[in-house]
């Protein structure tokens, strides 16, 4: 019979493939940008932000309400870095969901994007320290747990 543990770790590996998934998108992304194929840039980019808010949605946020009551009832480092990666990643995952929302129904110019550029790499290293937190997370917790 299948636990509830055992399928936690499966989704736990999916979602640390689907993440690396996302990484590599990433660097798609800013390959196209590069080339000046800025329609597509933001095109892979929207997939960028989308995969991980389903992810939030699907796995990381029942979760983060096991991991809640796992640090309420036992404090431990573990679930303190889990609640670092779920804080970082919410973040990420909110600001990436509003600049992607902004770009296809406010904006809808690739100049005011261009101008947008900072905010977008503060974006991307919120994400990455999120992605980072996340893999030490899934070190501590189901790793070596």
């Amino acid at each position: 019979m299948v636990t509830f543990q055992q399928v936690h770790e499966w989704m736990a590996i999916a979602n640390l493939i689907a993440q690396t998934s996302v990484l590599l998108i990433i660097g798609l992304s800013l390959w196209l940008k590069k080339r000046g194929s800025f329609v597509w840039h933001g095109n892979t980019m929207l997939v960028a932000v989308i995969v991980p808010a389903l992810l939030v949605v699907s796995h990381m946020g029942p979760a983060f309400v096991a991991l809640t009551k796992e640090a309420i009832e036992t404090p431990n480092p573990v679930s303190v870095v889990g609640m670092v990666h779920a804080a970082t990643g919410a973040v990420a995952v909110f600001l990436g969901l509003w600049l992607v929302t902004m770009w296809s129904l406010v904006w809808e110019s690739t100049g005011i994007c261009a101008q947008k550029k900072g905010l977008m790499l503060k974006i991307l290293v919120v994400w990455l320290a999120a992605l980072g937190i996340g893999i030490v997370y899934y070190g501590l917790h189901i790793g070596f747990g």
